[in-house]
């Protein structure tokens, strides 16, 4: 749990992030596979992978609970996180919004964009990382950034609910596990109140689960070193077991797979990946590489569907969307948009966050 880079949950990122892509590619193209896995309109819900983001995110946030006890500042815990990541969201949802237009003028129709409005209140509520879990809703522009307003809000939660446990000398356990329940109550019940909605729940039961797995985690490793092998291979056999009923016997984990996925397959795959072997196994830095573009593959796949219209239309020669090569070649340029995203905006924006904050600290 100390700052150093794990390339094995990297793997992890990296594999969830191409699911993703995969689902989407279908959800819009309309691809259907006949006689193998769909991604989209398929047996499992291939979205339900969010919550594995927002496990991941938890998990890894686990650590600040003592910097948070010591006296960190919100502002100084909050502000770089923003910094990182909404300006991303800002720029892609600028340029998702001009290839909208652009899809407008040139493209005859036909296709799920049609619908989709020009929302320049949208471009703002996203700029500011509300668009999505907060108050507002529906104005969506570049729609998978809906994970990162949720992602934002629970930081705040997290680092509310961490002082008041120091204040009101309560376990910050509790707090954390009564979120978990909260989000799955507002899931449950159907709530589309301010802060308790569908997307803000999705965070919540995730994203707290997954700290609290980092705390038991640790205190585990600390008390019972001996203990770890069985652990590893139980968690292997829950995966595979998971695995095998969602082949066979769909309809016994159809009924909450979500809450199965989070509480269960994803920790597990955690387990599993954090373990010596496979740290071993997965450290390099070329691993890394790709785990740190992730996020702008992420950000970027979806404003570039729009490009699969807009250049046929402009060029007048057209390609064969619905085949598992197109799906493919797609998710790989969207990994190289990430990684010119990456070196050409993300990472000069997070230098210059970092050295500005870094200013402000020393001119107090």
């Amino acid at each position: 749990m100390g700052n150093k880079r794990s390339y094995s949950l990297d793997v992890l990122r990296i594999i969830a992030t191409i699911l993703i892509i995969f689902h989407h590619y279908q959800q819009v193209t309309g691809a259907y596979f006949e006689g193998h896995i769909n991604f989209s309109n398929g047996r499992f819900y291939f979205g339900y992978i969010v919550e594995f983001f927002f496990l991941l995110s938890g998990y890894f946030m686990y650590r600040y609970v003592e910097k948070v006890n010591k006296g960190l500042p919100f502002k100084e815990f909050f502000i770089p996180r923003v910094l990182r990541l909404l300006p991303l969201v800002f720029v892609s949802s600028v340029v998702e919004q001009t290839f909208l237009g652009i899809y407008k003028t040139t493209c005859a129709g036909g296709t799920g964009f049609d619908s989709v409005l020009i929302s320049v209140w949208g471009v703002v509520l996203n700029a500011l990382g509300l668009q999505s879990g907060w108050v507002f809703n529906g104005y969506m522009i570049n729609n998978p950034t809906w994970y990162i307003s949720v992602l934002l809000l629970c930081y705040v939660v997290f680092y509310l609910l961490t002082y008041l446990s120091k204040r009101w000398q309560i376990p910050h356990t509790y707090l954390f596990a009564f979120m978990v329940l909260l989000g799955c109550g507002v899931q449950t019940y159907g709530l589309n109140l301010p802060f308790l909605n569908g997307s803000s729940c999705r965070g919540y039961y995730a994203f707290f689960f997954g700290v609290l797995l980092a705390e038991w985690l640790e205190k585990l490793n600390a008390a019972k070193r001996s203990q770890n092998i069985y652990i590893f291979w139980g968690s292997i056999m829950s995966v595979a077991f998971l695995l095998c009923m969602m082949v066979y016997k769909w309809e016994w984990v159809a009924g909450g797979i979500n809450y199965l996925m989070t509480f269960w397959f994803y920790p597990a795959l955690i387990i599993i990946f954090s373990s010596r072997p496979l740290t071993k196994l997965f450290d390099h830095r070329f691993i890394g590489a790709l785990g740190k573009i992730t996020y702008d593959a992420y950000i970027w796949h979806c404003p570039n569907f729009l490009l699969l219209y807009i250049i046929p239309a402009i060029t007048g020669k057209g390609w064969d969307l619905l085949t598992a090569k197109a799906m493919l070649v797609y998710t790989a340029g969207s990994f190289a948009v990430g990684a010119v995203s990456y070196y050409a905006l993300e990472r000069p924006i997070n230098h210059g966050v970092k050295k500005l904050l870094e200013k402000q600290q020393s001119n107090p």
